[in-house]
């Protein structure tokens, strides 16, 4: 009896020992598992951060390329620009000084003083001009006479 006691406790232990080998590899097999498990859900998630930041990626560069498009139009008209702010700035000078030398004129014709003259002789300015130019045809002396008003009058110069 006391051997079969022992027998059944040999077994029981036996037993004993293989559930608690297979629970340990239950358990490491659950945790194995559970690992993998959660791998593959970081895998997952992080293949998901790659599509949004793909998607992103490619949006951003699509904005970017249709900028560059919105560019190139400007950039092929400059040269257009730039002739047609030269043209104007020429046009605004030149009236600026026709309108000025044409104020300058009638303020001193009002005054009676601003004239070019071309005569042989100029009583104003008793012959004191710059040396005078002789007429190739009459060989006459002609006085080219620049009347300027001043504080003392007129003046030739």
């Amino acid at each position: 009896m006391q051997r079969k006691r022992d027998k059944r406790t040999e077994q029981n232990t036996e037993t004993e020992n293989e559930s608690k080998l297979n629970n340990k590899k239950e358990r490491q097999t659950d945790r194995d598992r559970d690992r993998d498990r959660d791998r593959e859900t970081v895998r997952q998630r992080d293949r998901g951060r790659d599509r949004e930041r793909k998607k992103t990626d490619n949006r951003l560069t699509k904005e970017l390329s249709n900028l560059g498009d919105a560019r190139r139009p400007i950039d092929s008209h400059l040269p257009l620009v730039v002739v047609v702010v030269v043209v104007v700035v020429v046009v605004v000078v030149v009236v600026v000084v026709v309108v000025v030398r044409l104020f300058v004129e009638i303020l001193f014709h009002q005054l009676g003083c601003f004239t070019w003259r071309r005569q042989a002789s100029n009583p104003k300015c008793n012959n004191s001009s710059p040396t005078p130019r002789f007429d190739r045809l009459n060989a006459e002396p002609i006085f080219f006479c620049v009347q300027i008003t001043t504080i003392l009058g007129c003046r030739c110069f």
